[in-house]
């Protein structure tokens, strides 16, 4: 029963087909800009709006301008207008919910209001969006917990710039799991997935799939260095074919995709090569779109680069790390 759950919901996106009546949805969807008017969707963001929608957990990777909060605002507006959730939740670094959503929001004339108190969670009402910064995780955890069991997590995440939970061992990202890995629904974007190197994945797939059978570990071999001489060796994988584990799974992805060795001072150096390529392609490709900005803009739009002299305290830094 598993098996067959796994077979029909882990779909590649390529090999998505949107439902007819949704894409026309899409396509008659507008937003609203600060100038007032309100624009559709262009054709490419149609096509990649459609499998988006068509699935529960999914990662946009687009790069900054390509359209990843109007996206994220029309899908959870969609899922509200259909009576699938209670509220749609947006969490995002506080630069992003100041600077980004409120603004947008209030430009599309939605209800949505700040989490920042207790109080603003206990009256949340429903078919609101609730916007949250990262840095508010960890002073409202237990009433939001309380706030999501009480409301049967019926609501949907949409975790903007969700490369801010690379670090697995963060205070930030044990929150994030904590609270959200149950929602039915989550949406991430980023234009960044990764920062160094592609072990990063791990949290926000994780995220997606609260290791469920929708999240397996396909690879049969782990990567483990030797105690003596510090090269990589192959080991079987007790977790082959299974759900990477609650506890440990990181070191476990490290392993299949990314195994790192100590460096002489004993600190974890990681690889750029990526181990098990296929296997970690076949997840990818079920969970992301990535999409670059001359994909979505063309080549109406040129880079023009500025220079900055450096200040004279700038050059003194520079001067002393050079130095000493």
């Amino acid at each position: 029963r598993k098996r067959k759950l796994f077979q029909q919901q882990q779909v590649p996106f390529a090999d998505l087909e949107p439902d007819g009546e949704l894409v026309r949805r899409i396509a008659d969807m507008r937003f609203r800009k600060e100038d007032g008017a309100y624009y559709a969707l262009t054709p490419l963001q149609q096509a990649d709006a459609a499998r988006l929608f068509s699935k529960r957990y999914s990662l946009v990777n687009w790069q900054q301008g390509c359209g990843k909060t109007v996206v994220s605002f029309q899908w959870g507006n969609w899922l509200l207008q259909e009576g699938r959730v209670r509220n749609v939740i947006v969490v995002a670094p506080a630069v992003a919910t100041n600077l980004t959503w409120i603004d947008f929001l209030k430009t599309q004339g939605v209800p949505f209001r700040c989490i920042n108190r207790p109080e603003e969670i206990r009256s949340a009402q429903s078919g609101e969006f609730l916007v949250l910064s990262t840095s508010m995780l960890g002073r409202r955890l237990w009433d939001l917990k309380r706030f999501l069991r009480l409301t049967a997590r019926r609501h949907a995440l949409v975790f903007d710039e969700s490369d801010e939970i690379s670090n697995a061992y963060s205070k930030r990202t044990r929150y994030l799991l904590d609270l959200f890995r149950r929602l039915p629904f989550k949406m991430l974007s980023t234009g960044t997935a990764t920062r160094n190197d592609i072990s990063e994945l791990y949290s926000q797939l994780s995220l997606l799939y609260s290791h469920s059978y929708n999240f397996l570990c396909c690879c049969p071999f782990l990567y483990l260095p030797d105690k003596e001489t510090g090269e990589l060796e192959e080991k079987a994988n007790d977790y082959y074919m299974k759900p990477f584990p609650v506890k440990g799974g990181n070191r476990v992805f490290q392993a299949c995709y990314s195994p790192g060795k100590k460096s002489v001072f004993g600190i974890r150096k990681n690889s750029q090569d990526i181990y098990n390529a296929d296997d970690l392609r076949r997840i990818l490709e079920y969970t992301v779109i990535t999409r670059r900005f001359r994909e979505v803009a063309g080549n109406k739009y040129s880079v023009d680069n500025v220079s900055v002299v450096p200040g004279q305290g700038e050059i003194a830094v520079y001067r002393k790390v050079l130095d000493e």
